[in-house]
């Protein structure tokens, strides 16, 4: 968990209390308690199950939406007979993703925000895609940035987690795609993760 999101939730913690507004306030610190105790459960498991990790993703997603003060349609599917509590991960996978689609591509974005979650499973893979309409990679870092690939240092030190996890050479464990329209404008960017499943 970036330690950045830990002092911004606080200090919109202490905004709402400034405002006068206690109902916000309460329902944050609900919220931001249940995501605190959650990943420190998590934090002394190898493994999760995928349900477990789901539910802090959704509790991370609705404490950013409350502090950006951002209106996202947000969405999770599965695969049909998918049974997210059977399917195990390591924890804190899929966060530093949805993280980085919504600092760096949805908050600076006007009109309608979407971020969109797919789950499958292909053999002995778990297919995780991430996929926002933000302001794509190029607007969000500039031109430099992309041509040198740069990564945020959660979402660097998560890629390391995975190759490590899944142990399997010639497998490409994150795919960061841009999403451009017929006009080949930015309109998003898709993160796709393999995930070796453990049975």
């Amino acid at each position: 968990m970036n330690p950045h999101f830990i002092y911004n939730a606080l200090n919109s913690i202490q905004v709402f209390v400034l405002d006068n507004k206690p109902d916000e306030a309460a329902r944050y610190i609900g919220k931001f308690g249940r995501l605190l105790r959650q990943v420190l459960n998590h934090s002394e498991q190898s493994l999760i199950p995928l349900e477990e990790e789901l539910q802090a993703l959704e509790l991370y997603v609705q404490l950013e939406q409350l502090r950006l003060n951002v209106d996202l349609q947000y969405r999770i599917e599965t695969s049909a007979g998918m049974d997210t509590g059977t399917e195990w991960i390591p924890p804190l996978i899929l966060q530093p993703f949805v993280e980085n689609a919504l600092w760096h591509g949805l908050s600076r974005k006007q009109g309608e925000k979407k971020l969109h979650i797919t789950l499958s499973v292909q053999d002995n893979w778990l297919i995780a895609e991430i996929t926002d309409n933000g302001i794509g990679r190029k607007q969000a870092t500039g031109k430099k940035a992309l041509a040198a690939n740069t990564t945020s240092k959660g979402m660097d030190i998560t890629e390391r987690r995975i190759k490590e996890y899944n142990h399997t050479r010639g497998i490409v464990a994150i795919e960061i795609i841009d999403l451009y329209n017929t006009s080949q404008q930015p309109i998003g960017t898709k993160v796709v993760l393999r995930i070796i499943r453990k049975r």
